[in-house]
C-alpha cells in the first residue's frame, strides 16, 4: 500500500493524538483519583470525548447524526462494525464500552482503553461480576454501550442480540437506547474490521480515504417498566436498528 504526502500528514497527526492521548491519561489519571468523586465522574468523560473528537477529524470523519442522544445515565446498544464504532461513538458524548478481553492488550489503544475506564469482557467466563460493575457505573450516571451481536460485521448483516448484558440497565432502573452505525461510499468497504484483521494494517488503509461518511440513527429510549425482561429490551432494540439500516437479520 502507497501512502501520499497527503496520507503520511493524516497519519503524522494520528501518532500525535495517539501520543498526547497516552501521555495525558498516564499523567492526568493518578490525579484525578484524588479529586472529589463527583469530579472523577466528570472530569476524565469529557477529555476523552474531547480526544476522540480531535481523532475523527484527523481521520476525515464526516458524521450524520439521526435521533437524539439521551443525556444521564443509560446503556446504548448498538451493531457492530470496526474498532472505529468506538473513535465515532466516543466522539459524541461521554460514554464507556465494553470490549473484548483481547483489546486490553492493543498496543496504546488498549492502554487508552484501560484508562478511559472501558470495561473488558472474558471469552468463556461468567457474566455476575461484569453485571454487578454495570450496574453500579449506570446507578452513578455513568453511560455505557454494548455491541449485543459479540463480533463485528461488514455491516451489510445485523446479528442476533444476546440479552444477558442489557440485565444490568434493568437492576439500575435506566433507559435503554439503540444506536444504529452505518458508513457509506468507500468507507462501507474499508471501514469494517472483521476476521483477522490487525489494527495497524486497517488504519493504514483508512488514512487513505479522503472522508469516512458515516450515519448514527438513535432510537427512542425504551424506559424501564415493572415485568419488563432483558429478552424483549433484547429483541426491541435488534427491531430499532433493523428497522433503522434496513439489514437482513443473521442468527
Amino acid at each position: 500500500m502507497t501512502l501520499s504526502y497527503p496520507h503520511w500528514h493524516k497519519a503524522a497527526t494520528i501518532i500525535l493524538l495517539f501520543g498526547l492521548g497516552s501521555a495525558a491519561a498516564a499523567t492526568l489519571q493518578p490525579m484525578f483519583r484524588k479529586l472529589p468523586s463527583r469530579r472523577i465522574n466528570l472530569l476524565p468523560p469529557i477529555i476523552q470525548a474531547t480526544w476522540l473528537r480531535a481523532v475523527c477529524r484527523a481521520l476525515g470523519v464526516q458524521l450524520a447524526i439521526h435521533g437524539t442522544p439521551i443525556t444521564g445515565g443509560a446503556l446504548w446498544v448498538s451493531n457492530h462494525v470496526s474498532w472505529l464504532d468506538v473513535v465515532i461513538l466516543g466522539a459524541v458524548r461521554p460514554v464507556a464500552f465494553l470490549a473484548k478481553s483481547e483489546v486490553a492488550s492493543w498496543p496504546v489503544v488498549g492502554f487508552l482503553g484501560r484508562q478511559s475506564g472501558n470495561l473488558f469482557i472474558r471469552r468463556g467466563h461468567g457474566s455476575g461480576e461484569i453485571t454487578n460493575i454495570m450496574t453500579q457505573r449506570l446507578q452513578c450516571g455513568d453511560s455505557l454501550v454494548l455491541f449485543p451481536e459479540g463480533t463485528t460485521t461488514r455491516g451489510d448483516t445485523l446479528r442476533h442480540f444476546h440479552s444477558r448484558l442489557m440485565q444490568p440497565a434493568i437492576s439500575a432502573g435506566v433507559p435503554v437506547q439503540s444506536v444504529a452505525i452505518s458508513y457509506q461510499g468507500a468507507a462501507f468497504h474499508v471501514a469494517p474490521f472483521v476476521d483477522d484483521d490487525d489494527f495497524l494494517p486497517h488504519l493504514l488503509r483508512l488514512l487513505t480515504l479522503p472522508r469516512i461518511c458515516v450515519t448514527l440513527h438513535f432510537g427512542e429510549p425504551l424506559l424501564m417498566s415493572d415485568g419488563i425482561q432483558r429478552n424483549s429490551l433484547a429483541r426491541q432494540t435488534h427491531a430499532q436498528v433493523s428497522t433503522a439500516l434496513g439489514l437482513q437479520t443473521v442468527e
